[in-house]
């Protein structure tokens, strides 16, 4: 019959961590990029909120800087521009593309950039639509 051992299992030596190999460490610099230039992008949508807050009454209340969370409406919104921006970096190849996209005014758009189009839910479609109409190389 074996016979069941209390001793302790043994200690293994700590390994050092491993260096990132170089692709990885520079697609980690990249992603770190991206994030900066959207954050910037987050910042002129905050503003943009805020404007559009401002027209409210309810807003004149109690404005934006001294409100610690998003209302509703805004968090959906600021979610919905989050996916946006990504779509719109995938589709052309980068942040920086897809910001001077997203500022550039739009044919397809009446003219108008398709950020004139963010503040609302409908402008929001507008722009993923002709996102997808861009991916799949539809003329419009």
């Amino acid at each position: 019959m074996p016979s069941s051992s209390n001793a302790a299992a043994p200690v293994r030596a700590k390994r050092p961590p491993k260096k990132l190999p170089r692709e990885k460490n520079e697609r980690v610099e990249s992603i770190l990029a991206e994030i900066g230039q959207a954050s910037l992008l987050v910042a002129e949508l905050e503003e943009r909120l805020d404007s559009l807050l401002a027209e409210s009454p309810e807003a004149a209340v109690s404005p934006r800087e001294e409100r610690t969370r998003l209302q509703p409406g805004e968090a959906k919104r600021l979610l919905r521009f989050g996916v946006l921006f990504e779509k719109t970096a995938d589709i052309f190849g980068g942040a920086d593309k897809a910001r001077r996209w997203l500022r550039a005014p739009n044919r397809a758009l009446g003219g108008k950039s398709p950020m004139d189009l963010t503040g609302t839910s409908a402008g929001i479609k507008e722009v993923e639509r002709l996102l997808g109409r861009i991916e799949y190389g539809v003329y419009s």
